[in-house]
């Protein structure tokens, strides 16, 4: 991926830039950069071509265009393309490659919001994303929105078209003597034009349909009704399976048509049109509407921006100063910023407590994950609620989709489907395509969110907020105080990019899960970065092994920022099932951390997870009503993963069914408060609590167990001698005097099989006692006991005692940890531990060791991610050098030894992340300079940079 800091696309002018990533503007953009300008691609889409990689519109046939031609011979080389039909996920992949390939800049997840013009012509247009807004400057512009926003935003004229019919997709799989179907029509269930169409893979046959009158609740509920027709009318697809949708449906006609004289109203010449919608010929319009003929299209545009390009000269203008900007306004008693895994529930929860509810929501479907991501099965979490009516609907319909196989879980179209019907039945407004991108707010509570959509921007007006957009982008926008990923670095959570495949002869839709790395969800280059990283990575991967069906539009993004409520519960209050009186549901889950450096997470999780090998063991625990208010700040609930937590806790409390149980809760008090006219937080929640009880959401039936039975003290005693003994040692670390004693009295003359965890939990006491133990481990380096090594993520036990000598902060250490240091074989967790420890224990005689190892030319610096799913047999990496580098520059600071040069070396690295603990290095060289009133050449620079 051609990424740096260097790019900047809001700090420079583009000779072209294209908006709207469809195949018209990909067309466009790649014309204009063929003709040697610089171009910027602007897409809200996770996608390009939207038309034939989320619509499902498959037709290709050949043309005289460069670009068909080119991407047919791509398609053909990887036989995704039979009989004029191609593949969409495989175009998905090589119309983001090509774009690369031929120098195109590319935002995705972006749209426009308004056009600012100078006196010369428009000089800007700002996009709304989720990190906000941003001026994207540039000598031509081209409209290639399917809504013409650019023309709209200043004011050209257009008629409404009064009947728009869309098209529909889905696929069956598994379809025995599919060549007997193909060309089969019908009218049926109030849907036209029913087609059986060919699919370039045996087995498969692409089913078509057009829905004439069409809402945005319309298209895949439907999908259901011809199914069933099809089914009834054509015997033979008994035993097929329908294996997946479209994401979104295709128009037929544009919404509204560009008047005979409305490019007049504009007047710029660095302006252009380039949509079906700049047709005013009804007939020639239709014909227009095809993948080759949008192409071509694109191609004419991009020609004629690229002459204009080459012989204008820059237009200037003040930032914002000129803008012309249309935005509409909407009100609702409640309004949910994101339709994910929290906020689709959110909103059926305040819908059904009779609230007017309008949802903002950035994809083209409902349930984020659930639907969009892979994460259909249940998976972790406590049942009830909302959640269980979702899931019962879900299952009724599976019986339809699955035709003659043994499926075990829903599919995720039919989720989609069920929220849809859900959102239709009880009248919940949304707006698909919509990114919250600011916040208006009255002293401190906030009155209305920002939002950039596919007609332009709007201001929601309500009474109550919900935040469920998953990085608590509304509640942050509105200056509610947040904490990002780990206490050290602050590193989040690795991401994925997940993909379904079909397994041949079987029609179980199969998901592929594995970890891509780091991405920073709320910068928007980078999150751009991820996801054509994760698209790469799913084909380079799966090309040749499996029949992808599409890779997910939803990306797995496990993390972003978690917001400081008024209570932060922590770990040890889930594990130990700490009660709350503002208690909305209950959470149950694993540990799931996809970490691998160990070193760099709590000594709490440490010896719970590695140590113990409890890193797949459900814990339970209660979730307050405080953890969705964001401090300081009122009319806003947080029900998401962004909901507040310490990072450990973060990895139990954000899997799906805690999310949903926040959603429900949520949505309950926003209707509570907007009939009564308080607010969230002055909400008295046991009316809350109430209504969950009503659902099914709360109550005893599903509280979880305690993770830990109480012992007294002659019972706990026994049971570390035993055989099982695990979950002893952590209560004996947690324990009182007559524990400590106990566990000296062990380490003294008890079993020797039992001295190393007797010595354990005397180092959660930090008892130096313990140390000859621990050293023993590190020198013997015994293998991992059998029983650890099915633990994904594992780390040898012997590398796990690093962390605990540190936390003991005894100097005789040192020279086990200087052996570690100076060991070839060490890997780059060992070299993390050791300086974490040397840092913990604070004697200066470690900086020589620390200095010296900083100098070395061969240090570990190969990190490896979670492999997930059985058919990825190799796991991802990255270069970790930068993290075993800042790691030591950051133990240096602290000895009073700045390190600039390693600073300086990576401030400039392209990853946010690294320039994130780059940042935090910096901040703790400059406080040990400022506290020893040194004067030193580097500080200024350091303090400049970065």
């Amino acid at each position: 991926m051609k990424y740096s800091t260097e790019w900047n696309p809001f700090g420079m002018e583009y000779d072209v830039a294209v908006f709207g990533g469809g195949l018209s503007g990909s067309a466009a953009a790649l014309t204009a950069a063929e003709k040697g300008q610089r171009v910027l691609l602007v897409e809200r889409r996770s996608a390009l071509g939207w038309e034939t990689t989320r619509a499902f519109q498959c037709d290709l046939p050949e043309s005289d265009s460069p670009t068909v031609r080119r991407l047919r011979d791509r398609l053909k080389k990887i036989n995704a393309i039979a009989d004029d039909r191609i593949d969409s996920a495989r175009t998905e992949y090589l119309l983001d490659l090509i774009v690369e390939e031929n120098d195109v800049d590319l935002l995705l997840y972006s749209q426009a919001v308004e056009v600012c013009v100078g006196e010369d012509g428009i000089y800007g247009v700002v996009i709304g994303n989720k990190s906000g807004e941003q001026l994207v400057r540039a000598k031509v512009f081209v409209d290639a929105t399917e809504e013409a926003l650019l023309f709209k935003q200043l004011g050209a004229e257009f008629h409404n078209v009064s009947q728009r019919s869309w098209r529909q997709a889905f696929f069956f799989n598994n379809v025995e003597n599919p060549s007997d179907l193909l060309g089969y029509v019908a009218n049926g269930v109030g849907m036209e034009d029913i087609v059986l169409r060919s699919s370039p893979w045996e087995g498969e046959v692409c089913v078509e349909f057009t829905i004439p009158y069409y809402t945005s609740l319309d298209g895949r509920v439907k999908i259901r009704d011809v199914v069933a027709y099809l089914r009834e009318a054509l015997p033979s697809l008994g035993k097929a399976s329908v294996s997946h949708a479209a994401f979104e449906a295709f128009p037929l006609d544009s919404g509204a048509v560009l008047a005979e004289n409305g490019a007049e109203d504009v007047k710029h010449e660095n302006l252009l049109a380039c949509g079906t919608w700049s047709v005013s010929d009804v007939s020639e319009r239709q014909n227009f509407n095809n993948n080759t003929s949008r192409i071509d299209l694109g191609e004419k545009a991009g020609e004629e921006a690229a002459k204009i390009a080459a012989s204008s000269k820059s237009i200037s203008g003040n930032e914002f100063a000129s803008s012309q900007r249309q935005t509409q306004s909407l009100q609702a008693d409640v309004v949910v910023a994101g339709a994910g895994t929290g906020g689709s529930y959110a909103a059926i929860a305040a819908a059904k407590a009779g609230a007017k509810v309008i949802v903002l929501e950035a994809c083209t479907m409902i349930g984020g994950m659930e639907t969009g991501g892979g994460m259909h099965v249940p998976g972790h979490g406590v049942k009830g609620g909302v959640q269980d009516e979702i899931f019962q609907r879900a299952r009724e319909y599976h019986k339809l989709f699955k035709g003659g196989y043994t499926i075990p879980m829903p599919n995720p179209i039919l989720k989609a489907i069920v929220f849809e019907e859900i959102y239709k039945e009880l009248g919940i407004e949304i707006i698909f395509g919509a990114t919250v991108t600011g916040a208006v707010k009255v002293g401190n509570r906030i009155t209305a969110a920002m939002a950039a959509t596919p007609e332009g921007p709007v201001m929601v007006n309500a009474d109550v907020f919900i935040d469920s957009t998953g990085d608590a982008d509304l509640a942050i926008m509105a200056g509610a105080p947040f904490q990002t990923g780990r206490e050290v670095d602050e590193i989040l959570h690795c991401y994925t990019q997940c993909a379904e495949s079909i397994v041949k002869d079987s029609g179980i839709v199969k998901v592929t899960n594995f970890d891509c790395g780091y991405t920073d969800p709320f910068d928007i280059v980078d999150l751009t970065r991820g996801k054509r990283q994760g698209l790469r990575l799913i084909n380079e991967i799966l090309l040749n092994e499996f029949r992808l069906l599409y890779a997910f539009p939803v990306l797995g993004l496990r993390q972003g920022r978690q917001i400081i409520g008024d209570y932060t519960p922590t770990m040890h209050d889930q594990i130990f099932l700490k009660h709350y009186d503002d208690c909305i549901g209950y959470s149950a889950a694993k540990y799931d951390c996809h970490s691998k450096d160990f070193a760099n997470h709590n000594d709490f999780a440490l010896l719970w997870v590695w140590i113990l090998g409890n890193r797949e063991r459900h814990f339970g625990g209660e979730i307050p009503y405080r953890c969705m208010l964001p401090k300081g700040l009122e009319g806003i609930l947080v029900a998401c993963r962004s909901a507040s937590s310490t990072n450990e806790a973060n990895y139990q409390q954000r899997v799906i069914r805690n999310c949903r149980r926040m959603g429900e809760a949520a949505g309950i008090a926003a209707a509570i408060c907007a009939k009564s006219g308080v607010t969230p937080r002055s909400l008295d929640v046991k009316l809350v609590q109430q209504e969950l009880k009503k659902s099914g959401a709360l109550g005893e039936a599903t509280r979880p167990k305690p993770t830990l039975p109480k012992y007294n003290h002659e019972e706990l005693k026994e049971l570390f001698l035993s055989d099982n003994f695990k979950d002893a040692v952590w209560l004996l670390a947690h324990g009182d005097s007559e524990s400590f004693a106990f566990l000296k009295e062990i380490l003294e003359q008890g079993p020797k099989e039992k001295k190393i965890w007797a010595a354990i939990a005397l180092a959660w006491h930090r008892d130096a006692a313990a140390l000859p133990e621990l050293i023993k481990q590190i020198e013997d380096r015994p293998e991992t006991p059998e029983e650890y090594l099915h633990i994904r993520r594992y780390a040898p036990f012997w590398m796990l005692m690093i962390v605990f000598i540190g936390r003991i902060g005894d100097s005789s250490a040192l020279p086990t940890l200087f052996s570690i240091l100076n060991d070839p074989k060490s890997d780059i967790d060992a070299i993390l531990a050791s300086v974490r420890a040397l840092g913990r224990i604070g004697d200066a005689a470690a900086v020589p060791a620390l200095e010296a190892l900083l100098k070395r030319d061969d240090l570990p610096r190969d990190r490896r991610f979670q492999m997930t799913s059985q058919v990825v047999t190799e796991m991802v990496g990255e270069d970790g050098l930068w993290q075993v580098e800042l790691t030591i520059a950051e133990v240096l600071a602290e000895f009073g030894k700045p390190q600039p040069q390693v600073v300086e070396k990576h401030q400039q690295d392209p990853r946010p992340w690294v320039r994130r603990y780059v940042a935090i290095v910096r901040e703790k060289i400059n406080a040990m300079v400022e506290s020893q009133k040194l004067t030193i050449p580097f500080r200024e620079e350091i303090g400049m940079r970065c």
